[in-house]
């Protein structure tokens, strides 16, 4: 999980210059396949952009984008022969986590990678 930006908040209910005290707090989890360098452009990141409206922060969300990269990058429609390596930040809440591994532990159980 990026870190959290801030916005200020428009809505309804913070009249005149209030808005400035309670910001609207956009959340920003990032995935690179770092299989996938070439010289000329380099690594690709997808971002993956809620704000706390939609939807909170947390190991369920971030296993959901972890689901959708993987379901995007063609990795979970058929046999992959190669290793399964994550390297996440220290954010124990969202990215390294019993949820987060099990969800990694599943995807070698279910013969999608070997390990």
């Amino acid at each position: 999980m990026g870190q959290n930006l801030c916005l200020p908040n428009f809505a309804g209910n913070q009249p005149g210059d209030m808005y400035y005290l309670s910001p609207l707090t956009i959340y920003l989890f990032g995935v690179v396949d770092n299989s996938k360098h070439s010289r000329q452009d380099g690594h690709h990141m997808n971002a993956y952009v809620w704000s706390e409206y939609e939807a909170d922060r947390g190991a369920n969300n971030i296993t959901s984008c972890l689901l959708y990269e993987f379901q995007l990058q063609g990795w979970l429609s058929q046999t992959n022969y190669g290793d399964l390596i994550i390297i996440a930040n220290n954010c124990r809440g969202q990215n390294k986590n019993k949820h987060v591994v099990r969800f990694l532990m599943w995807l070698v159980e279910a013969r999608f990678f070997p390990k």
